[in-house]
């Protein structure tokens, strides 16, 4: 068989894997007859309208980054832009989609097969939605998880292909840190991914004898922005938003016992269920 054969039969493989839960994700979608999610939906699109009413205004944005982190509703502005309104209950199924494509390629780069990949792809969707009675509205209804996700396993995706043998290695490794970066500006959570790619950093073997070196490169574009935030919060230009405020209130006004409880609990439902 010719390597272009061989190729395309992957390729076909792979398109596999990605198409069954990907069917299961848009099953999910269409039997979701039920809206108990809150507000949050409501309040990501209404900010989205006014900075699209606003033309993107100063004051507009000064409006949502006040309130929220502020990349998921610029992200579905975007989307109203150019699609309509009824789009933004659509886009979070395309976000999870491509995810799921980055997920495969980054398990196939690892060496599981098809049968593995699929297995884990329904497995994956499976533990999700059995998780928690809201997890589908929380992943396909306008939240910022999925962008989060996505945004997560590109930076993953794009550190795992650096090559510490060439000079364009350490600067992907930068970007897979840029990439984090902007997913915090959709939610401040994403940046708990960053700690793993230094782990991976340290543990695969590839980067032996560099790694100093990539964890410079890691460690660089977060320094400017610490610098820049830290700045625009001592200066008082920038209090930080109303979310992430009431947060940290709620966190260090005792909040620390129910916070890693809500953890334990999520562990014990997680094991109950394998």
């Amino acid at each position: 068989m010719s390597d272009q054969h061989t190729k395309l039969r992957g390729l076909l493989r792979a398109a596999g894997c990605w198409i069954l839960p990907c069917a299961v994700l848009l099953y999910a979608q269409l039997h979701l007859l039920t809206y108990v999610t809150g507000q949050d939906p409501f309040t990501y699109v209404r900010l989205a309208q006014s900075l699209l009413a606003q033309r993107f205004s100063l004051s507009a944005w000064r409006e949502v980054v006040s309130f929220v982190a502020p990349g998921y509703p610029v992200l579905l502005a975007v989307v109203i832009a150019i699609a309509g309104p009824y789009a933004t209950a659509w886009i979070n199924l395309i976000l999870l989609m491509a995810s799921f494509g980055l997920l495969i390629r980054l398990f196939r780069r690892w060496g599981l097969s098809p049968e593995a990949i699929s297995s884990a792809g329904l497995i994956i969707v499976w533990l999700t939605f059995r998780g928690y009675s809201l997890n589908a509205h929380y992943l396909l209804y306008a939240f910022r998880g999925a962008a989060q996700f996505l945004l997560i396993l590109l930076a993953y995706t794009v550190a795992e292909s650096a090559d510490p043998a060439k000079r364009s290695g350490g600067a992907r490794l930068a970007v897979a840190t840029a990439i984090l970066l902007l997913a915090t500006t959709f939610r401040e959570t994403a940046i708990l991914a960053w700690p793993a790619l230094a782990l991976w950093l340290v543990w695969t073997p590839e980067w032996q004898g560099r790694r100093a070196k990539g964890l410079l490169w890691l460690i660089a574009p977060i320094l400017p922005v610490l610098l820049l935030v830290g700045g625009l919060l001592l200066s008082g230009a920038w209090t930080g938003h109303a979310q992430a405020n009431a947060w940290l209130a709620r966190f260090t006004a005792g909040g620390r016992a129910l916070f890693f409880a809500r953890i334990a609990d999520y562990a014990n439902i997680l094991w109950e269920e394998l």
